[in-house]
């Protein structure tokens, strides 16, 4: 159903008809004026039936009309047709649902399953929140506890496999919640991410360690376990941050598979707050760019034989590293090669993003849907313009890159917890 609404914006008087795709759930808006480019946001509330439908705006009033000189359309699950001039030859206009393309059962089953997963999203925060605050304060026996006797469907569903009687120190605790939030969090993993981040598990690492036992260990040996553990506990945080705003990227979701033939001069989103994505972009950056040592250890261990090895003979792993001029920079040379464990993780920066963030050097063009970030920097001027929908692919790319950094962490503490610190391993036995 397509429900048409008439607008004032509260600023230049400019008139917008708001024509929403309305389904089962609540529609973001995030949109611009298409005169003076001022930002509308709000939420269409869908409630029980299409007579209890309410929408809540900011920045433009309703009007009583059926004539508006723009057309903005609003959709929470599909891409929608980028602000146009209202003119009376107008031909008649399919809806959102209709030009998103043919019925897809599988497209569409994790569609409503991405929705259902936004709709309850306080129970995700606060449960991811309280677990990793629970894990960082050695609380093991609550969390066993929350495992054993939690009323909650979804825990119980994995007690029906999982015997949580054996989380009985803290790497078993920290194997059973990541884990489970690794489940819960699987509507929001593009298609082939999971199986991807199995590999890393399965593959890659065990790999390593069974073909280079001998230097892994001495790898595991000078590590700072204190400093990995606390970048682990960085990454929880972050996408707690990320569920917050994930519901404004469904459009993006549904089309993550074929975006590349998304004609992003017609499309758009309309659910979008480009403010809330650079603060997410600016910390998955931050994630990545202090994140890349490890990889690099791992990757000299598997092709060059000790983590200290770059292919050159050994060198002073930390005096190497810390050589770049920039994290980013580090992070963009040691990325830019054909090596497997690097997979999934290049070419997901950009500093002029980065920068132009930390100065306010953002300027949005709402009509057109594209953001233009600008890096001043000793005299030099850097641009660099992106649309909606691109900026919005790139954070759903550094979520996606995330997980990955994290399971390669996981794994390398986990065998230090076992190999090095002689903890003993009952979960999942």
């Amino acid at each position: 159903m397509v429900r048409n609404s008439y607008y004032k914006c509260d600023f230049c008087d400019c008139t917008v008809r708001f024509r929403s795709q309305i389904g089962a759930f609540n529609i973001p808006i995030n949109v611009y004026c298409p005169k003076c480019n001022c930002h509308i946001s709000g939420v269409i509330d869908i409630g029980d039936d299409p007579q209890s439908i309410r929408e809540h705006v900011i920045g433009a009033s309703e009007i009583e009309s059926d004539e508006a000189e723009y057309t903005l359309e609003l959709s929470t699950e599909f891409l929608v047709d980028k602000c146009k001039k209202n003119s009376k030859s107008d031909k008649p206009e399919l809806t959102m649902f209709l030009r998103s393309g043919p019925l897809d059962e599988k497209r569409t089953e994790r569609r409503v399953e991405l929705l259902t997963f936004v709709r309850d999203a306080d129970y995700c925060i606060n449960t991811i929140e309280n677990l990793y605050n629970l894990l960082e304060n050695d609380d093991v026996d609550l969390i066993r506890k929350y495992f054993l006797e939690s009323s909650n469907g979804f825990v119980n569903s994995f007690r029906e496999n999982i015997d949580y009687n054996k989380v009985i120190n803290k790497l078993d605790a920290m194997l059973a919640v990541k884990h489970f939030v690794n489940s819960l969090l699987t509507p929001l993993m593009p298609e082939g991410v999971f199986r991807k981040l199995y590999d890393i598990m399965n593959v890659k690492v065990r790999g390593i360690v069974q073909s280079h036992t001998s230097a892994f260990m001495d790898f595991l040996k000078q590590l700072d376990g204190d400093s990995v553990e606390a970048y682990l506990y960085r990454i929880p945080k972050f996408i707690v941050d990320y569920i917050k705003v994930v519901g404004q990227l469904i459009p993006l979701y549904d089309n993550y598979s074929k975006f590349d033939s998304i004609d992003l001069n017609k499309s758009g989103i309309s659910t979008m707050s480009v403010d809330e994505m650079v603060v997410i972009y600016k910390k998955g950056y931050e994630l990545l760019c202090d994140s890349i040592d490890l990889i690099v250890a791992l990757n000299n261990i598997s092709h060059h034989g000790t983590y200290d090895n770059f292919g050159c003979g050994k060198v002073d792993f930390d005096k190497k590293l810390n050589g770049y001029p920039s994290k980013y920079v580090k992070y963009q040379e040691v990325t830019n090669n054909d090596y497997d464990l690097f997979d999934g993780l290049r070419g997901k920066l950009n500093n002029i993003i980065r920068n132009a963030e930390g100065h306010n050097s953002i300027r949005i063009d709402g009509l057109n849907q594209n953001i233009t970030f600008t890096n001043k920097r000793k005299g030099n001027v850097d641009t660099y313009t992106i649309s909606f929908l691109e900026f919005g692919k790139n954070c759903i790319d550094l979520f996606v890159a995330i997980l990955h950094i994290w399971e390669f962490y996981y794994q390398t503490i986990k065998f230090k917890s076992v190999f090095i610190d002689e903890m003993t391993l009952n979960y999942g036995k």
